[in-house]
């Protein structure tokens, strides 16, 4: 990958861990984002790292585009397989 598409993908999984360590869920460890926020927030960066490559103008890389659109088509199947509203119940209403 050439050096932006690079800079940007160290930048979002920069941002994603800061998220995810922010996230109030079992693995997160401040507790300050609802986890239906951190969905919503998933949601939003699949379509976005899917339009990335061209939006940024890097989508004749076809390494780097590749990467971001399969990122995003796989951050995708975790938002749709993931239950962001089971933080939110009490863990006797989810069994």
């Amino acid at each position: 990958m050439s050096s932006t598409p690079s800079v940007i993908s160290y930048a979002l999984a920069a941002i994603h861990f800061t998220e995810t360590i922010l996230t109030a869920f079992p693995l997160g460890l401040v507790k300050l984002i609802p986890f239906t926020l951190h969905g919503a927030s998933e949601f939003v960066v699949s379509i976005a790292l899917v339009a990335l490559p061209w939006v940024v103008g890097f989508a004749s890389d076809t390494t780097a585009r590749n990467f971001y659109v399969a990122s995003g088509v796989l951050i995708f199947v975790v938002w749709l397989i993931t239950d962001y509203k089971a933080a939110e119940r009490p863990a006797m209403a989810r069994a």
